[in-house]
């Protein structure tokens, strides 16, 4: 009988690529959206794709313990992870997958909220609930993707009601919100509208939630009776108004790794690719990061080693890339090198980072970490 070997694993990157991930920053982002909203409003904490890719089983707790009332997460997996490490909490499953008999039963046997956001759901629902599921109606207000028409909303309302085995909380709706002019504002209202609208027939004890990050923020009589906030958790930018952004801390606190090898150029002939990229330079650092750990857009041009920035040197491979050491001379193998965050007097922003990818999105960032890049959570 042969026994299957364990996986390789990169001991230089479980040292050296590593993402430090503030969970007091998370915790007081929590607090200020609890400010925010006020006491009687139900927030739910948005930690779908893991928790924006910075950990859903490690920012869950921290989210709860700060004053968050529920977490909502992308898939019936996530839900039950979360019960199985202890989460005692409300959890909301958005809608993402297939309904089963094994979706269903889960979300029975781990007391889940589901999501019917179409006929078709509603009927699996109906037919699959053994004991009683809770569950949330989701309305398309005209984003144009998962959530029931907004003009047949009460007809769908009205029957699960009347279904034996469900039990419903409320309604949500995901509004969208582009950068813009005033009329983009205008746009937001009228989803709001249509929403309202739609959901006018639930009952009285029913929630209401339509207001993510920059809903809430820009919108406050649109928080209803519950929010469920994204961005905002993580301190992830965005446009617009300010006020509530002025209290959130970015919870991607830096990314790092070490020089991996010091070496001067190798002298090749003028007309090959590698010396035009290597022109002027006499000096290179290799680093133990590429493509696969994030670095193709997690960078801002160029890193800080011992303080000072040194460029990088074309697009990085997909497990290393080289920079420019010409300026510091004093770089050695083993040196720490920042791709984002603080080194000295020196420092790499997210906003750095954004400037430089123009077509990375601030929710992005965290999903960009490669899963070779060790997370450590740390209390500033």
């Amino acid at each position: 009988m042969t026994t299957a070997s364990a996986p390789p694993h990169r001991l230089d990157n479980a040292s050296t690529n590593i993402a430090e991930i503030d969970v007091e920053a998370v915790a007081q982002n929590v607090a200020a959206i609890r400010r925010h909203i006020g006491p009687g409003v139900w927030l739910c904490a948005a930690l779908k794709a893991n928790a924006y890719g910075f950990g859903l089983r490690e920012i869950a707790p921290v989210v709860l313990e700060a004053g968050a009332d529920a977490i909502a997460v992308d898939g019936v997996a996530s839900g039950v992870a979360l019960r199985l490490a202890g989460v005692k909490a409300p959890i909301l499953v958005y809608p993402g997958e297939l309904a089963s008999a094994a979706m269903v039963g889960a979300l029975e046997e781990h007391d889940l909220i589901g999501t019917i956001h179409d006929e078709v759901s509603l009927g699996w629902f109906t037919r699959l609930a053994a004991r009683r599921v809770q569950a949330f109606l989701k309305v398309d207000s005209g984003l144009q993707r998962l959530g029931i028409d907004h003009t047949v909303a009460d007809y769908t309302i009205d029957r699960i009601l009347k279904a034996d085995r469900l039990s419903l909380l409320g309604a949500y709706t995901h509004l969208l919100v582009r950068d813009g002019p005033r009329e983009q504002a205008r746009a937001v209202v009228a989803q709001f509208e249509r929403f309202m609208t739609a959901v006018s027939t639930l009952p009285d004890h029913s929630m209401r939630m339509a207001a993510s990050s920059r809903v809430l923020a820009a919108f406050t009589g649109m928080h209803l009776e519950a929010v469920d906030p994204g961005r905002a958790i993580y301190g992830l930018p965005w446009t617009g108004d300010t006020a509530l952004q002025s209290e959130l801390r970015p919870a991607f606190r830096s990314l790092s790794t070490r020089l991996l090898q010091v070496r001067a150029p190798v002298r090749i002939g003028i007309d090959e690719p590698a010396a035009v990229t290597l022109k002027g330079v006499t000096r290179i650092g290799i680093l133990p990061m590429g493509k696969q750990d994030g670095l193709a857009r997690l960078n801002a041009g160029y890193v800080l080693i011992r303080g000072n920035r040194a460029p990088l040197l074309g697009m990085p491979g997909l497990a290393h890339c080289r920079v420019d050491l010409t300026d510091i001379p004093e770089a050695r193998t083993g040196d720490r090198v920042v791709v984002l965050g603080s080194d000295g007097t020196g420092e790499i922003t997210l906003a750095d980072v954004l400037r430089t990818h123009p077509d990375l999105d601030a929710p992005e960032i965290g999903l960009e970490i490669g899963q070779s890049v060790v997370r450590r959570y740390r209390r500033s």
